[in-house]
């Protein structure tokens, strides 16, 4: 049982939240994505020097394509013209 003084008191409150615009639900954050890279962004120059073949065992002229992996770092990408393994030779943050 409650009194006079907390009826009009919860009545009075009632009344209040009532009147209240309805609460909105905050709206989902859209995630962020990182810009696409196609592979014609990658390859911007040409490079011509030496690498190491791991195949041959030996250090081997080469001409290749400069890309820059997902981590940003520049390489530089061909072939050995002795065994036609892949050469890498990482030339450093893009």
């Amino acid at each position: 049982m409650l009194d006079d003084s907390t009826e009009d008191w919860l009545a009075n409150a009632i009344n209040v939240i009532g009147a209240c615009p309805e609460v909105r639900e905050p709206q989902p954050v859209p995630p962020v994505l990182p810009p696409t890279v196609t592979k014609e962004d990658r390859v911007a120059e040409k490079y011509s020097g030496e690498a190491y073949c791991v195949k041959c065992k030996a250090k081997r002229e080469f001409e290749g394509d400069v890309v820059v992996n997902d981590k940003g770092t520049k390489m530089a990408k061909g072939k050995c013209h002795v065994c036609g393994t892949t050469l890498n030779r990482i030339l450093g943050k893009a």
